[in-house]
């Protein structure tokens, strides 16, 4: 059963549903030949709906749900394996309403043994439909995949695949969209001593990418690392990184080539050295970039069980911009769960004001706008307010560049990390500067200028208590953030395998930023949650979890109580699953209730 309740509208789900299942193994003419077990279920799900604003909705379903897995001549060179199923699986994320996903899954799986080019073959079909969201998807695929290797001996290793794909996904709004993929992927391993048993290593891999439907692209890459040992302690490393990307927003061809050098001085000192070279090519233009920087790490163990590690690293790098676009156009995805509202990030800090935009589906036909944008440093911050019931949002944005400049940042960093006392304390400290100067052009865009970072931390692992504490504070050309962030956990343990789990997550971000959007804001976030679990009479577990969520902001709160119950148990040959759920927010929008039961038992034959 679920209610929701939100300002003045009242909805009511209750949900039955009965399972019947019979399974067995099997063979066909002779357990060599083909074998596997198989079961077969009768469902019937019956449902019932009220809303304040629509007449009352009753639906029942049967269905028959299936899983039949089986090979054929398992001990020829070419042995095949296949799978059949069909699920209905219900779903109860943590103060979310329930929902269940009903899919059917086809896999088949062929194997050709041989010593000389080994291969494998599958292909998989599948469907899955959602129901109980708030918009509800149907989404169709199919998958094919084909590799081969080949060992040459101790010396070459090499590996080729073919995948090809096809998706489509219908949203209950009434938006489609279809995508296809081909992708081939050859890489190459050789390995090899010298006299002196120092490895050396060449590595290459290169992969194409065909996408096709609403946004057809390419992508293709090819990178080699060539790894050198040259003495015991002294190791190098050469690379070529090569990828270009085109698709209907945009083209860019990116080079580089690098080089690093390490060195280890009795087990207690590292050093490194390092340079690259980096060149674009793009739709508007082109960068070039040189860099070189050095490092130097100790660790080492102090007496009481306790070590010390600290680090110092350099680097100075030009980058030349030639190009003619001050904004750039971005796309890309967001994977959501857990929590709702929740925090995601992008991870630049210039992008324009009012350019951020969320949908629903790939296409960006269907709009999310229950969403707000926090600029934070060198990164930007997104708060999705509500759950958008799917899995994933699409998001576009746009950033500022200055398209004809040549500037160098010189960056230093230092950090240390103290563990002592048997690992029970730890303190971590970490600072590190960047300054960044207009050697020609002018900087348009204001992005270019100093950078600092500075992080402190402290734990404390005393068992059954964790405890650790965070400070950071951020600073780039047009903003500031400082956050806090605290956290505890604790687990006690008693008779009949009982456990309580006790976790306090709590994180404090304010920040301070200059021009079109100039101002401050502050958000606090709030998690705690305990979980208790015992054996209790006879076969049966329990499991009770408590969760409370507060979300804090200038213009907005949140608050979400949380309860799940669930008991596992089994008898003989019947066994049977409880799992309940209470989630109750309230929040400036309005409030909700979600309820749900589910109770499932099974008998064998």
């Amino acid at each position: 059963m679920n209610s929701y309740e939100s300002g003045k509208s009242t909805s009511t789900q209750h949900g039955f549903a009965e399972t019947y299942s019979l399974g067995a193994g099997y063979y066909i003419l002779h357990p060599r030949i083909i074998f596997g077990d198989a079961e077969a279920s009768l469902t019937a799900d019956q449902e019932f709906n009220k809303r304040t604003s629509q007449a009352q909705h009753w639906t029942q379903d049967n269905g028959v749900a299936y899983k039949v897995n089986g090979t054929i001549l398992d001990r020829s060179p070419v042995p095949l394996h296949f799978n059949l199923n069909s699920s209905l699986l219900t779903v109860s994320p943590p103060f979310g309403r329930t929902y269940t996903v009903d899919s059917k899954h086809e896999n088949l799986f062929l194997i050709i043994k041989n010593d000389l080019l080994p291969a494998n073959i599958s292909l998989t079909n599948g469907h899955s439909k959602t129901s109980g969201l708030e918009t509800n998807t149907e989404t169709s695929s199919s998958t094919f995949h084909a590799g081969v290797e080949h060992q040459g001996g101790t010396v070459s290793q090499t590996e080729a695949s073919l995948d090809l794909s096809s998706t489509r996904q219908d949203i209950e709004s009434g938006t489609s969209e279809e995508n296809r993929d081909a992708t081939i992927s050859i890489h190459n391993a050789l390995t090899w001593k010298n006299e002196r048993d120092l490895t050396r290593r060449i590595d290459t891999r290169y992969t194409f990418r065909d996408k096709g439907g609403r946004f057809e692209g390419m992508q293709e890459g090819l990178g080699s690392n060539l790894d050198w040992k040259i003495g015991k302690a002294l190791d190098g490393r050469l690379s070529y990184n090569r990828n270009r990307n085109e698709d209907v927003n945009a083209k860019s061809d990116l080079q580089s080539i690098s080089g690093t050098l390490t060195q280890n001085f009795l087990r207690a000192i590292g050093v490194n050295l390092a340079g690259n070279i980096t060149k674009g090519s793009y739709n508007d233009g082109k960068d070039d970039s040189k860099s070189a920087s050095a490092g130097i790490r100790y660790t080492n163990r102090l007496p009481r069980e306790s070590s010390l590690t600290a680090n110092y690293n350099c680097s100075y790098n030009v980058m030349e911009r030639m190009r003619t676009d001050v904004v750039i156009d971005v796309r890309d995805s967001i994977s959501l769960s857990g929590v709702f509202p929740q925090f995601h990030t992008i991870p630049r800090g210039d992008v324009v004001a009012g350019s951020v935009r969320l949908y629903l589906d790939e296409a960006h036909t269907a709009p999310y706008t229950d969403f707000t944008v926090l600029p934070s440093g060198t990164q930007t911050r997104v708060l999705l307010n509500t759950d958008p019931g799917t899995g994933r949002l699409y998001l576009s944005y746009s950033y500022s560049q200055s398209p004809q400049v040549k500037y160098s940042t010189l960056a230093q960093g230092v950090g240390s990390y103290l563990s002592f006392l048997g690992n029970r304390y730890a303190l971590n400290a970490s600072y590190a500067w960047a300054d960044q100067t207009v050697l020609s052009g002018t900087d348009l865009s204001s992005t270019i200028g100093d950078r600092t970072s500075l992080k402190l931390g402290a734990e404390w692992n005393f068992y059954p208590h964790y405890a650790s504490l965070g400070y950071s504070d951020e600073q780039a050309p047009k903003s500031r953030v400082k956050a806090v962030e605290a956290n505890w956990n604790h687990t006690m343990s008693g008779r009949r395998g009982a456990t309580l789990v006790t976790r306090v997550q709590d994180l404090y971000s304010r920040s301070s930023y200059s021009g079109e959007a100039g101002g401050t804001s502050w958000d606090n976030t709030l998690m705690v949650s305990s979980t208790y679990t015992r054996l209790m009479v006879l076969n049966t577990k329990g499991k009770l979890t408590l969760s409370y969520y507060n979300l804090l902001t200038e213009a907005a709160r949140s608050n979400k109580l949380g309860a799940q119950f669930a008991l596992e148990g089994g008898y003989g040959k019947t066994t049977f699953t409880l799992d309940s759920a209470v989630n109750y927010s309230f929040s400036t929008s309005g409030r909700s209730l979600n309820q749900s039961l589910a109770f499932n038992i099974r008998r064998s034959f």
